[in-house]
């Protein structure tokens, strides 16, 4: 018969769980704290892009429903002149004309835009749309490019060719190119249409 041993201490530690060191502990937090900012930095640089993705396509929303406003009445328009003239190949900064109904003139114009301060802002303008009745001479003016669309006058403009010419279907050309201002950030843009008159039979 087998006499059992008693159990030492040392026997006894070994059968019992160990906990963590307090170094364990704080080497574990400090990880986990680093995983979560990594984390709160990513999803807030994803929601910033997102923000700016979003401004971004409805302001070229704005300037793709300008661009549809000026094509849909130029291409039923008639008497068009560019810059108080008629034909301005070397382009201009404005294009009048009658609409389809005959009834008024609709003039699409580039205007420097000022601030709140009623200072104007160099190099940067907006497109204005005046409508004018023809039988009373009264006016309407308005702005149609959203605040934050600034542009560029050196690279915007209208163009009008085959104005007056015999058989000739006049052509407007339309470029407008600048910046959208969203916060601080700029995001360059460039478009360009050409519209031919439609004859109306």
């Amino acid at each position: 018969m087998k006499i059992k041993q008693p159990t030492t201490i040392n026997q006894q530690l070994s059968t019992v769980q160990r906990g963590f060191t307090l170094v364990e502990v704080m080497i574990s937090i400090s990880i986990f704290i680093i995983a979560i900012t990594i984390g709160i930095g990513a999803v807030l640089n994803m929601n910033s892009a997102y923000r700016k993705a979003s401004s971004t396509r409805s302001l070229m929303d704005n300037l793709s429903f300008v661009m549809e406003d000026m094509t849909r009445n130029l291409r039923l328009g008639s008497e068009y002149n560019c810059d108080g003239n008629g034909d301005c190949v070397g382009g201009g900064s404005s294009v009048k004309f009658k609409d389809m109904s005959g009834q008024k003139y609709i003039k699409y114009y580039l205007i420097n835009k000022v601030t709140k301060e009623g200072v104007s802002e160099s190099n940067f303008y907006e497109i204005g749309k005046q409508i004018i009745d023809v039988a009373t001479g009264d006016e309407e003016n308005s702005i149609i490019t959203s605040s934050e669309i600034n542009l560029d006058i050196d690279k915007s403009g209208f163009t009008v060719v085959g104005v007056g010419a015999d058989n000739g279907q006049p052509l407007v050309i339309i470029k407008l190119a600048g910046k959208i201002k969203i916060k601080t950030d700029y995001t360059n843009f460039n478009l360009e249409t050409a519209v031919s008159q439609r004859l109306i039979e």
